[in-house]
């Protein structure tokens, strides 16, 4: 089975780097506007950046991503996307620590990841509206928005943070096998461990 050590070398740092990535990859992201297929920009990385891009591009386009990426239970689902990579984070600041974290730590973490939270919310969700905007065309951008406000898709986007809550779990029933074929394929191609 892939080390710690090991699944860090091979830049999979756990579940947390995939269930993160896992949960950005199912939110709609980003491309349509470039006129090279399968390329990505860089994403920006403050909101003053995210502004400023969003400023050039079809304004059309970022009102419904922003319409969309605004709405009460998307931004609902983005927090409970954040809340679900708490357990990794515990266990992080626990193993720094060397020791479980006690009550009044827990609760001073909480705040803390809280405070981060609200306080990176925006950007997440600007990042979010950039990448759909790069992604998607201002038809498929005004369609999601549409269905998405509608009562089937309000009652979807209700649905998604008890999905997406689900994810780490996932991810730790899925590393351990995972890591069993990545060592199995890398020693297979020369590069696993000895």
């Amino acid at each position: 089975m892939m080390t710690r050590k090991a699944m860090s070398r091979h830049g999979l740092d756990g579940a947390l780097f995939l269930a993160a990535a896992a949960v950005l990859a199912a939110a709609p992201s980003a491309h349509a506007q470039s006129a090279v297929p399968g390329f990505q920009p860089p994403l920006p990385s403050d909101i003053k950046q995210v502004q400023d891009q969003l400023a050039s591009y079809d304004q059309v386009a970022v009102a419904a991503a922003r319409h969309y990426y605004q709405s009460p239970n998307v931004k609902k689902d983005m927090v409970a996307m954040i809340q679900g990579l708490t357990p990794s984070i515990v266990a992080s600041v626990e193993k720094d620590k060397g020791a479980p974290l006690d009550a009044v730590e827990q609760k001073k973490l909480a705040t803390a990841l809280d405070k981060a939270t609200q306080a990176n919310l925006d950007l997440l969700l600007g990042l979010n509206m950039v990448a759909a905007v790069e992604t998607l065309s201002k038809e498929q951008l005004l369609a999601l928005d549409q269905f998405y406000t509608s009562p089937m898709g309000q009652s979807i986007l209700a649905s998604t943070p008890q999905l997406n809550q689900r994810l780490p779990a996932i991810f730790q029933n899925f590393m351990p096998k995972y890591s069993v074929s990545v060592d199995a394929e890398m020693k297979a191609v020369g590069l696993g461990p000895n």
